[in-house]
């Protein structure tokens, strides 16, 4: 599930040695967010994890662990858990490509929160109608609605239909995974790639193309600096209309950076309603809710050539229930240090 960052933090520690003329790389970043929301049931998130790589030419192999937990606005609402793995293997040909793959697989956990925080949301934008409240596994009614059970062996309320056409609602599956592969090639003047992503959400599948090109608008100006912009097109189809608002989604994400003496700047923006999205393998957005929009600023200072500092903000719009738009506000900063 991917969530939007109020603060976060990383540090990347790495060294570098040589072996038979040839030098191995390596690195590992700590991090931890913490999100929050506005206009909808969840109250607040907590995520961590550990990210490392491995370079030794021509191979680059990238691992990452993580943790995610979120919390609801109704207290009797059980926490939203997720545990994620990650690998991604590169293998570069020359100086100009990249064909990598990946792997990330997430087991989640009280998954039925999910689902009643999307209905509760409903519920309270529509007159005050109650849905039925899913039921936890293994507790007494099997999960089916209107009898007895729920998260903490509570009863269900009363149930009433939903529109289904408003409220679409995830898999229940414990365990979910993505794969993926591409190509990007590179050159000193811009590159282009293409990257496909399959996830199995045990009830359905989603699939999605990325091609991305970028290129510098300025380099090594010594008023100016370097200026490189970045244009990637999100398609992506969602096997079972059931779990989403659409079967096929478009988004369009665009990002200009500057790069001046010690001093960085990002600004970056999406457009497009997208669902079940997937970015760079290691992000998976797990839910169908819609993201309409996002976009965002980070400016950067280089303190030392070994370590670095990043600050940045971003504004998120999203929808849970069709037509009720949710937001994101994001501040966020990072340390980076490499030896």
């Amino acid at each position: 599930m991917k969530k939007w960052l109020l603060v976060s933090g990383v540090v990347a520690i790495g060294f570098g040695a040589t072996f038979g003329g040839k030098k191995l790389y390596f690195s590992v970043t700590p991090w931890l967010a913490h999100s929050t929301y506005a206009k909808t049931a969840k109250k607040g998130a907590w995520s961590g994890g550990i990210y490392s790589s491995v370079y030794y030419y021509p191979v680059k192999v990238e691992l990452a662990f993580d943790k995610f937990t979120q919390k609801y606005k109704d207290p009797s609402v059980e926490k939203y858990k997720e545990r994620g793995g990650f690998v991604k293997l590169h293998y570069y040909l020359g100086n100009n490509w990249d064909l990598f793959a990946g792997y990330k697989g997430i087991w989640r956990s009280e998954i039925q929160s999910i689902i009643y925080s999307t209905v509760s949301v409903y519920r309270d934008r529509n007159n005050g109608k109650t849905p039925t409240r899913p039921n936890a596994p293994g507790n007494p009614g099997g999960g089916q609605p209107g009898n007895p059970g729920g998260p903490g062996g509570k009863k269900n309320p009363p149930p009433q239909s939903i529109d289904t056409t408003k409220v679409k609602i995830t898999s229940l599956a414990k365990y979910i995974y993505n794969t993926h592969l591409g190509v990007l090639y590179y050159n000193q003047f811009f590159n282009t790639g293409l990257t496909l992503y399959y996830t199995n959400y045990k009830d359905f599948k989603v699939y999605q193309a990325t091609p991305k090109v970028g290129g510098y608008l300025v380099k090594g100006d010594k008023d100016f600096g370097t200026i490189y912009g970045e244009l990637e097109v999100d398609t992506l189809r969602v096997s079972d209309k059931k779990y989403a608002y659409r079967k096929n989604y478009t988004s369009v994400k665009a990002s200009v950076a500057g790069y001046l003496n010690k001093l960085s700047t990002k600004v970056y923006g999406r457009t497009g309603k997208i669902a079940y999205l997937v970015e760079d393998g290691g992000v998976v957005y797990s839910t169908p809710a819609e993201y309409k929009y996002n976009y965002g600023i980070e400016i950067g200072y280089q303190i030392i050539p070994q370590i670095g500092v990043k600050i940045g903000a971003s504004r998120a719009c999203f929808q849970e229930i069709k037509g009720a738009d949710s937001y994101s506000n994001t501040i966020y900063g990072t340390i980076t240090a490499s030896f």
